[in-house]
């Protein structure tokens, strides 16, 4: 279990870190760089003819550089083990971070405060993760390590009073794990850089933290209605559809049976008919430019 909570350690009011993101829970969907990895794909989508090797280039560079904080894109040399405990401790930040508007201006600043020296402090650490050890400057003292455990108490403590349900719910089954599989390995690895041996990658933790961590972002994007908001306007318009063809239908027999009753084409009700198969038509039109794009399934090779 996590250490009782203490004071969270305060921090300079400098500029805000680079992975960490402000905003609502809707920032959740671009807590991983899914703004710039838009803007690129957007860029080349529209790059012309004569672009389309730099086009190319750009981006097998995102293949392997997207989603990973800036000091692993700059440590070359770092195992693949390392590259994904940074990666899953820039994530886990990123993820609670979210949810700063949700605890006032003083919790708000507590939080980011903790986050900020939880990956200040455990990242030169992970860095070395299935490395061959010798100490240096990534390891910590041992009276860092025990103040590892205050600050994720502390941590912990700031998210329960978290006003958001779907986070609070979450707290006990998956929060928790996370906290205690990062500070399981990140003391393990630091008392290994201690004693100068190699510094154990601790792959069954880091897959216990990854597990954990996508079951709290699944929890914590589900949206609450049953309709997928990126999909309800595409539903709206099929279901207007299906609306204007009974109102054609509609418009269709009272047209047939007033001609075949007196001869007359155009009535008042006719009129109204062709009114609301107009109206119908045009929140189809309106439900079908908002739909998000939805490619076509893949036609099977023996076709």
């Amino acid at each position: 279990t996590t250490a009782a909570p203490a004071a969270a350690p305060a921090a300079a009011p400098a500029a805000a870190s680079p992975h960490l993101v402000g905003g609502g829970p809707s920032l959740l969907l671009l807590s991983t760089d899914a703004a710039p990895v838009a803007s690129l794909l957007r860029a080349a989508r529209d790059a012309p003819m004569a672009g389309r090797r730099r086009v190319e280039g750009e981006l097998l560079s995102l293949c392997s550089n997207v989603l990973l904080p800036a000091a692993s894109r700059r440590g070359g040399a770092a195992s693949g083990a390392a590259l994904d405990w940074r990666l899953a401790l820039h994530c886990l930040c990123q993820t609670l971070h979210v949810f700063h508007h949700a605890l006032g201006s003083d919790g708000a600043a507590q939080l980011q405060a903790v986050l900020r020296t939880l990956e200040q402090s455990c990242g030169p650490v992970l860095s070395s993760a299935g490395g061959g050890g010798g100490g240096g400057s990534a390891s910590l003292t041992p009276e860092a390590r025990g103040a590892l455990g205050s600050l994720l108490g502390a941590l912990y403590s700031t998210l329960e009073r978290c006003d958001e349900a779907p986070l609070r719910s979450c707290l006990e089954t998956l929060v928790k794990p996370c906290l205690l599989a990062l500070h399981g390995a990140v003391d393990a690895m630091a008392a290994a850089l201690q004693a100068g041996g190699p510094v154990p990658p601790r792959h069954s933790s880091r897959g216990r933290l990854w597990v954990h961590l996508g079951l709290l972002r699944w929890r914590l994007l589900l949206p609450p209605h049953p309709v997928d908001p990126a999909a309800k306007h595409l539903l709206r318009a099929q279901l207007g559809r299906a609306e204007l063809r009974e109102a054609r239908l509609s418009r269709l027999a009272a047209a047939l049976a007033q001609e075949a009753r007196n001869g007359a084409t155009c009535t008042p009700r006719s009129a109204r008919l062709v009114e609301a198969e107009r109206t119908v038509a045009d929140a189809v039109d309106a439900a079908a430019l908002r739909a998000s794009a939805r490619p076509a399934a893949p036609r099977p090779q023996f076709a």
